[in-house]
């Protein structure tokens, strides 16, 4: 049986034969109910069976109509025509037609059947004669087969009531779900196309599945899928089409708060919530959707997506990416990319920006193109480029007489400045004011968090930490670059020790690249490895830095080998070209942890230039005096016995098991025989190392919470939730939640009560 000759699956002949047999009078059940989604092949099934039941039975057929003015009991005229039943009861007298029509079916001599095709449309009315049929069955030589999409019967229709009242004993549900996995693999075999692929479009929909076999990849143009969807929105009101609309230009889903109390927007069956997000139950009529909107409706509503989800929690950068190029708006597209780090994708869509700006003659967004191009350029440390093009932007908005364009080209010109040169920190500070002075509140925000980033880079911390307060307080009601923050100021966390509040920032910044770094970083000092992929290879020097010397470390700590110097080896030589004397002075120490040869210059950052001159305590006093625990711990390692076994005291007092462990294996392998158990589970502080926001979800989850139901309990994202149930999961070394809160109990960091209770 193929996709595309119209009959009956194979595995859909089990139902058909149960049909048949209660046609028959086989078995005592006298009433069918056929449900599922539209194109699940109710009414394939529902043909077959007539066709076959007809030679024995007389078919008396009716059908709902989605019409927002159907006539009362319209389904009970088809099924009399169709059986040649004379109704003589006016129409309006309901009781007198339902005898009637009771009356004539107790005067044929061969078997009826009844059957009724789609009653989630189905009028009062009607559903009342469906019931009335349904309490007399007894006295008639009939049997009665309905159909209905499932997804449109919702908690009040009227469908509810009529089955209930039918004895259970005289009733079957014959469900049709989605095509086996076997049945999939047999049409995708024969359509060439792999067995995901045609899951995506259709989710084991029959008529899906049979409109790509008949037209391919033209099958979102199908009549037949237009007419299906249009017939879905035919009753619709205009928010719910509107939601429908804005869903189909999203393949990732927009977020459920959409919906705003009103879940009835979901009644046109097209759509259905999966966790916090709203889809298309089936891919392909998305495509129907999408391609049956004029160009500017689709650009209207990607532009509207995009404002939107630039102020949720935890945005997605991918998914605005796809809605800045969708919209044609290649200035938030160039902005996207440079938060992302991808500055040569970043520059080319500033160019074309200006490019476009350029042939309009639109003089605001040339001058804001140019300034993005210039950003872009003082990223990747070109900042002869960049200097040029702030200079003639200077001039093209003095030209202009546009002060906010001013503006921003001087920031730039500042920004240019100080990547040459910190010392121009002041200036650059002047040139955010003026930019907040002009309501240009996002570009002084992200001008901020490169300053941010550059202070965390160079250790000045205290700098960091003050500019990271203007930059939070401005950045109130933009979640993209509040995520952005939160990156550099777990990074900044990290490196003064503060590993507690590092994890929540890293954990709340989402994907972003040097919180990811600093969850890898501090997973392999506690113990805990995880691995750190990047799915393509950074471009800004800070990122390249960040990833590789977190590789390093979580391979340097992991002990099942040591770091890679061939992965190194080229991100040193950036830092060394870039004279940057924090990232070439700790990429120096993971390149000789390597086993590599590498120069002490004396432009090293202090605490590296001591260490690769061999003077281990002199380093680890410097890094005492800069407030790093941590790396005046590690430096002490290196020092001898003596140095070790202080250092395994310290990394013992601040958690670091996974240095410990290393630090033990070092003392035992050269013969020392009196080495210090660590710190035991019952008297740490914090057995599990779990952070104040980690103890408050575990509780949470204890208590028989969702992911979602935490999220909204604690007010944060159900993503948040996740990295934070993760993290709680990989520090108490279980598998499963239920596993989670019982090692809490036994550890002391819970009460005992049951799992899946209230807590207390």
């Amino acid at each position: 049986m193929t996709a595309h000759d119209g009959g009956v699956f194979s595995e859909r002949h089990g139902i058909l034969a149960e049909l048949i047999a209660m046609a028959h009078g086989a078995a005592p059940v006298r009433i069918a109910v056929v449900t599922g989604e539209a194109g699940s092949g109710k009414s394939t099934l529902l043909r077959a069976f007539l066709d076959k039941a007809a030679d024995g039975a007389d078919v008396l057929y009716g059908r709902c109509d989605p019409f927002s003015a159907a006539r009362p009991l319209a389904p009970l005229f088809d099924l009399a025509r169709s059986g040649g039943v004379a109704l003589t009861a006016p129409a309006g007298d309901r009781a007198e037609l339902f005898d009637g029509f009771l009356t004539a079916l107790r005067g044929r001599t061969r078997p009826a059947i009844l059957a009724l095709e789609d009653v989630h449309w189905a009028d009062d009315a009607t559903l009342d004669l469906l019931s009335f049929v349904a309490r007399r069955l007894d006295e008639v030589d009939a049997s009665v087969v309905v159909t209905y999409r499932d997804e449109e019967i919702g908690g009040t229709h009227g469908m509810h009531a009529v089955l209930a009242g039918i004895p259970s004993d005289r009733i079957r549900h014959f469900p049709l779900p989605a095509l086996a996995e076997t049945t999939i693999e047999a049409l995708a075999a024969e359509l060439s196309t792999t067995v995901g692929e045609l899951r995506r479009q259709t989710g084991g929909n029959p008529l899906l599945i049979g409109e790509i076999a008949r037209h391919g990849e033209a099958a979102a143009e199908s009549i037949r899928l237009r007419a299906l969807v249009a017939s879905r929105l035919a009753v619709a009101d205009p928010a719910a089409i509107d939601l429908v609309n804005q869903v189909s230009v999203s393949p990732d889903g927009v977020e459920a708060g959409l919906l705003a109390g009103r879940e009835d927007l979901l009644d046109t069956g097209l759509l259905e919530q999966r966790e916090d997000r709203l889809f298309f139950r089936h891919e392909l009529l998305r495509l129907v959707v999408e391609r049956s909107l004029p160009d500017h409706r689709r650009r209207a509503l990607h532009r509207r997506l995009l404002a939107e989800l630039s102020t949720t929690d935890s945005p997605d950068i991918g998914r605005l990416i796809r809605h800045a190029r969708a919209c044609g708006d290649l200035i938030a597209l160039a902005g996207f990319y440079r938060d992302l780090g991808r500055v040569t994708e970043a520059r080319a869509a500033a160019s074309d920006a200006e490019s476009a700006a350029a042939a309009r003659g639109a003089s605001a967004q040339l001058v804001a193109a140019r300034c993005a191009r210039a950003e872009s350029d003082v990223l990747a440390g070109r900042y002869a480029e960049a200097e040029i093009a702030v200079r003639h932007t200077v001039d093209l908005a003095a030209k202009l007489a546009h002060p906010l364009g001013i503006a921003q080209a001087e920031a730039m010109r500042s920004l240019v400045e100080y990547g040459k040169n910190p010392s121009a920190r002041p200036d650059l500070l002047n040139a955010v004011r003026r930019l907040q002075d002009h309501g240009r509140v996002a570009d002084a925000v992200r001008i901020l968090t490169q300053l941010c980033s550059d202070e965390a880079g160079r250790r000045e911390l205290d700098l960091c930490d003050r500019d990271l307060v203007r930059a939070f307080a401005l950045a109130t009601g933009h979640r993209l670059a509040t995520c952005q923050l939160l990156s550099i100021r777990s990074w900044s966390r990290f490196a003064s020790g503060d590993w507690a509040r590092a994890e929540e920032d890293a954990l709340a910044a989402g994907e972003l690249l040097p919180a990811r770094c600093v969850l890898a970083r501090l997973n392999a000092r506690r113990g805990t490895p995880m691995s750190l992929t990047a799915s393509t290879d950074p471009e800004l020097l800070r990122d390249r830095v960040l990833l590789a010397v977190a590789r390093a470390e979580s391979a340097w700590l992991s002990g099942d080998r040591g770091p890679e110097a061939d992965e190194l080896r080229p991100v040193f030589r950036l830092a060394l070209r870039a004279r940057h004397p924090w990232y070439a002075g700790e990429l120096a120490l993971w390149l000789r942890r390597a086993g590599e040869v590498t120069p002490a210059l004396d432009w090293f950052a202090e605490p590296y230039r001591l260490l690769a001159a061999g003077q281990w305590r002199r380093a680890s006093d410097a890094w005492t005096e800069l407030g790093c625990a941590y790396e005046s711990a590690d430096s002490l390692a290196m020092s001898g016995e003596q140095g070790a076994l202080r250092a395994l005291e310290m990394f013992d007092g601040i958690g670091a098991g996974g240095a410990a462990r290393r630090v033990r294996q070092y003392l035992r392998r050269n013969g020392v025989r009196r080495i210090p158990r660590g710190p035991r589970p019952a008297t740490a502080a914090n057995p599990a190392g779990l952070t104040r926001r980690q103890a408050q979800v575990l509780t949470c989850v204890a208590s028989g919470l969702s992911n979602a139901g935490i999220a909204e309990r604690m007010h944060l994202s159900v993503r948040t939730v996740d990295h934070h149930v993760a993290a709680i999961l990989t520090k108490l070394a279980v598998g499963s939640r239920r596993a989670a809160v019982s090692a809490a109990i036994d550890l002391g960091i819970l009460p005992e009560f049951a799992v899946g209770g209230t807590g207390r």
